[in-house]
């Protein structure tokens, strides 16, 4: 289950771990797609797309936001986009390639860099 300890919002002070929670669960949504620099804890305009473009797919109010208890989480989490989880589908944070997990949230050529 994916949780939230802040609203996650532009022009807002975030929580570094919710930036990265919400961005792997995008990710595995296919609606946020990891920057050639990979992956950071960091909110940036590919994030606030990514949720607006997810939001716009669910029927959401399309606004940007991400609160600990709203729609757009309670969206991500009924379509069990848990970040990473260890799965045939689940996708390398670095990459994007599909692998099951079993070295994290990298792929094994990622992994082994």
């Amino acid at each position: 289950m994916i949780t939230l300890k802040n609203t996650v919002a532009p022009n807002q002070k975030t929580n570094e771990d919710d930036i990265l929670t919400l961005k792997k669960a995008l990710h595995t949504t296919g609606d946020y797609k990891n920057p050639s620099y990979g992956m950071t804890p960091y909110p940036d305009r590919d994030l606030f797309k990514a949720v607006k473009k997810y939001q716009q797919r669910q029927n959401l109010k399309v606004d940007g936001i991400v609160r600990p208890n709203g729609e757009t989480l309670l969206s991500l989490n009924a379509l069990k986009a848990i970040p990473m989880a260890k799965s045939p589908i689940a996708r390398c944070t670095t990459c994007g390639a599909p692998h099951g997990g079993s070295h994290g949230s990298e792929c094994p050529d990622c992994a082994n860099k």
